[in-house]
């Protein structure tokens, strides 16, 4: 057990060493802050019987550290939970605190935490994405949570507002800031959903620009209106059982980073839904990043074996998004096969001007033949071959062409077939350093040094590669190169090989005299 000798202002003053062993912290109001990671939960449980306050900070996207606030009184809780949770993080945009709502282990959150405390651990790290997990939050909370002066970063997971979301909204409403940060509400049905019908209506209906939108599934007559709503990236669930086909014709869609969670319900023909979705994208045609899953519905999956007319709208939506960076079906697979489309998916982003990633389930599928034999589309003809090793040709083809793209599969591994796919991936790579010339003159020998020693100086194809596209770094080079030396080797040169070894890495690491004065500067 310890006591602080010292107020700490923010949490470098501890290091978060020291929350991976089994501490506490001693507080003059009679508190005491625990860790409680799997080793530490039980051991505290048996020492201290009062009452305490639960909650779990994340550092970055590791696991997060758990901790316990312990004391005998609710508002000696409050004062230190207050005084922990508000200081100041370096990274705040990495960091995000979780906080149960529902009464535990006697202390009730809602009713005891005062709305200022709250208020000022929201001030303290603005950047921090801040998560309220089940339980109800109060009116009073929640007003908090909408009048922040800055774009706040929240989550409401499984949680509902007290007021049926009338204060917040209402709140909202009169807001300042006329943009919120990221906003998340993760509920399992939409009669689970946080606020009332009416307060969903009107909050769809605000006149707010947020960050991100996160949202489940809604009321019927609430179903297409996330997709006009004025945010930066929207990540959306939705059940098609709600809608038609038809109703995505003329839907407004806002935002240029979009995020689909496709529910079928109990729809059998949902195939006509994507394809009707798909080409309303490629009508509006500002997108830039797109996602799309597919979830089972009520009776389990219905997977289309001939995805070709799906694949075709696909494409047209890929096509006439010019500026389109990221497309990722990396989570449709139990619905739709993609593997036979993939020839035709490929050749349409040979000549992509902005598509730098897909993302797709993997590149060939466990069960790659059996589908094929049952499916009437055009594309399966005794062209491909059986073990699906024509796509790596088709993959191959896709890189050598655009080398600006990389194929990834769900679990982030880029596809390839070995060797030979990797080789065109590296060669494209090095041709990507020639954007190295939009950098500052300052900056930019530094860059071309660093990008030299640590990915081009194994082969002398990468390095001419990398060389090629900044010649003037070249002659910088060559100018602080003693030629004579390098070419005419007096007696004196041969020396032991250790020596040599040694004097021949002292010679690789050293950087060039424009990389110093970069350095310098």
């Amino acid at each position: 057990m310890y006591k602080l000798r010292r107020e700490p202002t923010q949490w470098n003053d501890f290091g978060w060493i020291v929350f991976q062993k089994t501490i506490a912290i001693w507080r003059d109001n009679g508190t005491l802050i625990c860790n409680t990671n799997i080793t530490s939960s039980l051991f505290w449980a048996f020492r201290f019987q009062e009452r305490s306050f639960s909650f779990t900070i994340y550092d970055g996207y590791g696991d997060g550290f758990d901790f316990k606030i312990y004391g005998k009184t609710d508002a000696a809780i409050a004062e230190t939970a207050t005084f922990f949770l508000s200081l100041k993080h370096n990274d705040a945009k990495g960091s995000r605190l979780k906080i149960p709502i529902p009464s535990t282990d006697q202390f009730d959150f809602a009713a005891v935490f005062q709305p200022e405390q709250l208020a000022h651990v929201f001030d303290a790290n603005p950047g921090r994405i801040y998560e309220f997990v089940e339980g109800t939050l109060s009116p009073e909370h929640s007003v908090v949570l909408a009048t922040r002066s800055f774009p706040l970063n929240v989550k409401l997971t499984w949680l509902s507002l007290g007021d049926n979301g009338t204060a917040f909204v209402n709140a909202l409403s009169k807001r300042d800031q006329p943009s919120f940060g990221l906003f998340s509400m993760t509920f399992c049905y939409a009669h689970l959903l946080p606020m009332s019908h009416d307060n969903i209506e009107r909050f769809l209906n605000l006149n707010i620009t947020f960050k991100k939108l996160d949202l489940g599934i809604l009321y019927d007559e609430c179903a297409l209106l996330p997709f006009s709503i004025r945010t930066n990236a929207l990540s959306y669930e939705f059940n098609l059982t709600l809608l038609d086909s038809s109703d995505f014709e003329d839907v407004n869609i806002l935002t240029n980073d979009l995020d689909l969670r496709i529910n079928l319900g109990d729809t059998y023909d949902w195939d006509e839904h994507l394809v009707s979705i798909f080409e309303r994208i490629a009508e509006l045609g500002h997108f830039q990043k797109l996602r799309f899953s597919v979830h089972q519905g009520f009776e389990g999956y219905y997977k289309v074996k001939d995805t070709t007319h799906i694949a075709e709208a696909l494409i047209e939506a890929v096509i006439d998004n010019s500026d389109l960076e990221c497309l990722d079906l990396g989570e449709s697979y139990r619905c739709l096969d993609w593997a036979f489309q993939f020839k035709a998916m490929f050749k349409a982003m040979e000549h992509h001007p902005s598509l730098r990633k897909f993302i797709v389930d993997e590149i060939v599928p466990h069960e790659y033949c059996p589908e094929m034999e049952d499916s009437d589309s055009d594309d399966s003809t005794s062209e491909d071959s059986e073990d699906g090793s024509d796509v790596y040709d088709w993959l191959k083809q896709l890189v050598s062409k655009n080398p600006k793209i990389v194929v990834h599969d769900s679990s982030g591994t880029r596809c390839s077939n070995g060797e030979e796919i990797d080789c065109v991936y590296l060669l494209n790579r090095m041709d990507g350093y020639k954007e190295l010339v939009k950098e500052p003159p300052s900056s930019r020998p530094l860059l071309v040094a660093t990008a030299l020693v640590e990915s081009a100086a194994e082969t002398f194809q990468n390095s001419a590669l990398l060389l090629s596209n900044h010649a003037d770094i070249l002659c910088e080079l060559l100018h602080d190169a003693n030629l004579v030396k390098l070419f005419v080797a007096p007696e004196e040169t041969v020396t032991p090989l250790a020596k040599s070894v040694d004097s021949k890495r002292k010679l690789r690491i050293q950087p060039l005299r424009a990389a110093k004065k970069a350095a310098r500067k």
